[in-house]
Formats: C-alpha cells, sequence, structure tokens
C-alpha cells in the first residue's frame, strides 16, 4: 500500500524538504551483477533424513542481488565447488538459504551433514541462471516441483508473495516425492495455503520402477 502511494520507509532518517529518489531496480538477469561474496554459515537444519536446509548470512554491507530462480556457486576450503539453487527470497539478500540432499559418496553433501561447522565461512558466487518470474504476466501460475526442486519453487513463491502477486492472480503448487518424507517443508505449503485465498497446494507420491 505505501510503495502504491509513493511511499518509502526512510527508517531513522527524516528529510528536511521534499525529496526525488531515483532507484536501479531489474526484473532480468542481465541486469544482477556477478558477486562474490564470503558468507558464514548461521543455521544448519535438517528437514528430513537426508536434507538438509543451509542458511547462509551475508555481510551486512554485502548483501546479495539476484532474482528468485537464479542459483549460485558454493564454496568450501578442501571442496571442489557446487551449484545450487537459491532457496530463499531476494526480499532478504542477507540470509540465503539452500537444500543440499545426502547422496552416499558425494563429498560435497558429506561435508555440509558431517563436517560443516556454524560460523564457518562458505563462498558463494553468481548469481546464474534465467528461470525467472514474468512480473508483467497476468495469468495464473502453476509451480511444479519434485522432492528437493522445490528449492527453487520456494524462492519464486515467496518473491510472489513479498511482490502481492497472490493477492491478485491464482498461484498453485504441485509437489512430487518419490517417498513419505520427500515434501519437507510441507507445512510452510500448507500455511501459504491456509493463510491466501488465491494459493492451492497439492502434494503427489510417484512410484519409480526400475527397468
Amino acid at each position: 500500500a505505501d510503495r502504491q502511494r509513493g511511499m518509502v520507509l526512510l527508517c531513522r532518517t527524516t528529510a528536511d524538504t521534499d525529496l526525488v529518489i531515483e532507484t536501479e531496480q531489474t526484473t532480468s538477469p542481465a541486469g544482477i551483477p556477478t558477486q562474490t561474496i564470503v558468507t558464514t554459515v548461521d543455521k544448519l537444519q535438517r528437514a528430513a533424513r537426508d536434507v538438509m536446509v543451509l542458511h547462509l548470512r551475508t555481510p551486512r554491507s554485502q548483501t546479495l542481488q539476484f532474482l528468485a530462480g537464479q542459483h549460485m556457486t558454493l564454496a568450501i576450503d578442501g571442496i571442489g565447488p557446487r551449484n545450487k539453487s537459491i532457496a530463499s527470497c531476494p526480499c532478504n539478500g542477507m540470509n540465503i538459504q539452500f537444500h543440499i540432499r545426502h547422496v552416499a559418496g558425494d563429498e560435497f553433501p558429506d561435508f555440509i551433514f558431517n563436517r560443516l561447522q556454524l560460523k564457518q565461512r562458505v563462498l558463494i558466487s553468481g548469481p546464474h541462471g534465467h528461470f525467472t518470474l514474468d512480473a508483467k504476466s497476468q495469468r495464473p501460475t502453476l509451480f511444479l516441483a519434485y522432492e528437493t526442486g522445490f528449492a527453487t519453487t520456494k524462492s519464486l513463491i515467496e518473491h510472489a508473495l513479498s511482490a502481492d502477486a497472490a493477492e491478485s492472480l491464482p498461484l498453485s503448487l504441485y509437489w512430487l516425492a518419490t517417498r513419505s518424507d520427500g515434501h519437507f517443508l510441507a507445512n510452510q505449503c500448507r500455511a501459504w495455503s491456509e493463510a491466501l485465498d488465491q494459493f492451492d497446494f497439492l502434494i503427489f507420491f510417484a512410484c519409480l520402477e526400475h527397468m
């Protein structure tokens, strides 16, 4: 509502006269600069038996600029870099989330699950990718997610919610998994569905057969 009235929150700063403030905004990946930021591990949250939500915090002076749907390259000393989808909203570029699935024999998730410590440094670079929301679209939006591929979907949905898109256009989320704990953030999705009249959430299970 404030944005529609042309108002902006200036925290503790008070303007003595009328001002015109010019800001640069972009909805295109081409307008996002490549960034390299040394972050610290803020939280390690076990969301399922083999899914970890990794919370990284940037310095206050170097918050990450990105678009929902993009991914970053994560590098930890002694471990090869890995590309991971951002699972958090661009509205909070200081607190970045990633969903890490543990895979036997893969040193990167093994390090995250068994050796990574709070406050440890993680170098992130990017962002990469062009899978972003069309901010100008006036059509209902359907999100399709498969297990930990929900990370990208979560970022897109949270961005849509922060932009008030859910108030005017229907949003639907279909989340497919192959096991009982595959919808590891289902409670968050149900909370969205209960709070928003135009948000629908459905979960599906698939049985994969090996040929």
